[in-house]
């Protein structure tokens, strides 16, 4: 089938167990679901840090100019 993933931290396995119950999800698909979620958001948080930095320098730039 996939490359199977071999947890060996008990507290990993409590945590994706008691993810899985709560959302009624299998382990694998609560697991999916929560790397899917936390992927997004790091990509939100580096587009929302992209554009401050892109605002600086065009602030920058613009100091610079006059």
């Amino acid at each position: 089938m996939g490359v199977q993933l071999n947890i060996k931290d008990a507290e990993t396995i409590r945590l994706a167990r008691a993810l899985a119950e709560m959302t009624g999800q299998p382990i694998t698909q609560a697991i999916r679901v929560a790397l899917e979620r936390e992927l997004e958001e790091l990509d939100r948080a580096k587009e929302e840090r992209l554009t401050k930095l892109r605002s600086i320098v065009k602030r920058i730039a613009h100091a610079v100019e006059t």
